[in-house]
């Protein structure tokens, strides 16, 4: 008999928030110094999968989907 054990979590949520932080607004402002501020539209890519990039990215309202695609699914 197998039995499959339940999936763990990709991050728990003390990760998640290391991985995802809530930026304050110092720290937004900080980054804002090195960067530039633009509205993007809803469906716009960000990245091209397999695109090297050293962009960051910082949602200040709103939400971002990361699609990956793998053997031909996303």
């Amino acid at each position: 008999m197998t039995t499959e054990a339940p999936a763990a979590p990709l991050l728990t949520s003390s990760r998640a928030e290391h991985v995802y932080p809530t930026l304050t607004a110092p720290h937004i402002s900080r980054i804002a110094a090195r960067g530039r501020r633009r509205r993007v539209q809803r469906g716009e890519i960000l990245i091209e999968p397999g695109e090297p990039s050293a962009r960051m990215f910082v949602v200040i309202t709103g939400t971002v989907d990361i699609i990956r695609p793998t053997d031909g699914l996303e």
